[in-house]
């Protein structure tokens, strides 16, 4: 981990701005006052100047009056808006651009508990954004003394490690069964190897800052966006530490390994394995909604599936799909493809028909596995227009006969024969054509109907509101998948 590659010298290091130019000794383009090195004294200056009013008792001047305001966040659809920086701080930090004693609408201010970023997140998303959307050159992540998130992670580390000094901290901080106070134990852990003797106050300070190096990591780690700018010169990522007490703010550089950080960069297409979070049910469908949206306006089949790192997280950190589905063996119903979906993203049962047997099922025992044991949270159960079992079975509807389950194929169209008898009784006079629609659909909540009587493991999981199970219907011509209804 970080404080590996750290070592206690790097932690007590000078800042690195103390060997930057001073600002009046320049004569500088706009565009020159936005580079790294003169963002980075800006915002050193601008501290210096908001401790002195702190020290002084002086109230912050309102240099900008409300006509600036106004043209300064008037919209402009032709203009693309740029900030000085991105932070990244604690979710109870001060207010930042006060804290830099900047403009409104200079810096684009990110605040989470602990500033814990880690790669599953939506922090790392909303950084992304604002990266690609503003194009600042520094990308600052502060931490600060005070952190309570941090604060409860030393105690449990020092109680855990034997400590009878750990403080008895207020009952509104004590959060230890909290997620984000177990993501910052690690930092808090190293931390004490880093200072075994080293007071509470000391190891909270030394644990924040470790903290705030992993979260740097995790945004280098895991967003090519950001490590393409870095590494481009584009961008610069530099983590501080703020003493909550005085406003003072300490500016600790980049990353000390962010070189071979940078050398093992992230795929432009990350594979979901086991190691990531389950998606939640909606999120599962919006995913598949869109990339089916994606392949039939031609812009699927992006993804490059050459990177030697996407085979070996598949090979060797387990799948994790978002969804099962349910289709048809039929060749021209290609699933992964139709919903542009990558290896490992989807949990594939095909069969003729996409049907299941009201009794013991292969296809449903397959599908319990995907809920229990691969966590999805999604069922979809897709037939397609034209199919061949379907047509098979109205057939046998409309001249009176019923299947011949003696064989395996009069087995499959007996699985299908009610949808095909009901299709044809409520639209006798229809052509063949709307028949076969409707026998499709109805045949697609009948295996819905199957797979949830029929299973204790799915029908649970529907109830306790932590699977949701879905029709569709694929369109052979269109390319299009058809959403049906949840089954009452």
């Amino acid at each position: 981990r970080v404080s590996r590659t750290l070592g206690p010298r790097f932690l007590g290091c000078a800042p690195v701005l103390a060997r930057l130019p001073l600002a009046r000794h320049l004569h500088l383009e706009a565009e020159d006052e936005r580079s790294a090195t003169q963002v980075l004294h800006q915002l050193l200056q601008g501290n210096k100047r908001y401790m002195d009013q702190k020290v002084d008792g002086k109230q912050s001047e309102d240099r900008y009056s409300q006509n600036v305001l106004v043209e300064k966040f008037i919209e402009r659809p032709l203009t693309k808006s740029k900030v000085k920086a991105v932070v990244c701080a604690d979710a109870h930090s001060l207010h930042v651009a006060s804290l830099f004693d900047q403009a409104p609408g200079e810096l684009a201010v990110m605040r989470v508990m602990g500033t814990a970023i880690s790669p599953e997140d939506a922090m790392v998303g909303s950084v992304e954004f604002l990266v690609e959307q503003q194009s600042p050159s520094i990308l600052l992540v502060l931490s600060q003394s005070k952190n309570h998130v941090v604060e409860c992670a030393v105690r449990l580390t020092m109680l855990r490690a034997g400590r009878k000094d750990a403080p008895q901290l207020p009952e509104e901080v004590t959060t230890e069964d909290l997620c984000i106070v177990k993501h910052v134990l690690p930092a808090a852990h190293d931390a004490l190897l880093e200072r075994p003797q080293g007071s509470f106050e000391t190891l909270c300070r030394l644990a924040s800052q470790l903290n705030m190096w992993n979260s740097i990591q995790a945004l280098l780690q895991s967003s090519k966006l950001i490590a393409d700018q870095v590494a481009t010169g584009n961008l610069q990522l530099h983590g501080a530490y703020m003493n909550k007490d005085t406003g003072k703010v300490q500016f600790l550089g980049q990353h000390p390994s962010e070189a071979s950080l940078l050398s093992a960069r992230p795929s432009a297409e990350a594979m979901r394995t086991a190691e990531d979070p389950p998606i939640p049910s909606e999120e599962a469908l919006a995913s598949l909604v869109v990339g089916n949206k994606r392949y039939v306006a031609g812009l699927g089949g992006k993804v490059i599936l050459h990177d030697d790192n996407v085979r070996l997280q598949l090979s060797q950190q387990g799948q994790n799909p978002v969804a099962v589905v349910v289709g048809c063996a039929d060749s021209r119903a290609p699933v992964e493809i139709l919903f542009d979906m990558r290896p490992g993203d989807l949990f594939v049962l095909r069969n003729a028909g996409n049907t299941v047997t009201s009794g013991t099922c292969n296809i449903i025992g397959s599908a319990e596995y995907a809920v229990k044991h691969l966590g999805c949270k999604l069922v979809i159960v897709m037939g397609h227009t034209q199919c061949g079992a379907v047509t098979a079975a109205l057939d046998t509807a409309l001249a009176g006969q019923a299947a011949d389950d003696r064989t395996n194929i009069g087995k499959v169209l007996a699985e299908i024969m009610s949808s095909a008898e009901t299709a044809a009784q409520n639209l006798p006079k229809s052509d063949k054509a709307n028949q076969l629609i409707l026998a499709t659909k109805l045949n697609v909540h009948e295996t819905m109907k199957k797979m949830i009587q029929s299973s204790h493991i799915l029908s649970t999981s529907i109830v306790e509101m932590d699977l949701q199970i879905h029709g569709a219907v694929y369109d052979l011509f269109s390319g299009n998948v058809e959403w049906l209804c949840q089954p009452k």
